[in-house]
């Protein structure tokens, strides 16, 4: 059997083909973990969301009835 000679690329995509395949074999079989893994970001990033609007929500609210008089 003759040794097949490849250059620097075309051993490169080799070994990316080989590493993809061998992720998308291991994330299938743990799915619950894989898809924990992809959905904490978006939640994150949501509840930023969600604070951010809470926070400018707060901020342009105004008081209907300032209290008269001085503070103490």
């Amino acid at each position: 059997m003759d040794l097949v000679e490849r250059s620097g690329l075309q051993n490169f995509f080799l070994h990316l083909k080989l590493l993809l395949s061998k992720n998308f074999w291991l994330f299938s079989r743990n799915l619950k973990p894989t898809l924990c893994q992809v959905m904490a970001p978006v939640f994150f990033c949501l509840l930023i969301v969600f604070f951010q609007a809470t926070a400018s929500e707060w901020a342009n609210y105004e008081l209907i009835d300032p209290p008269n008089g001085a503070l103490q």
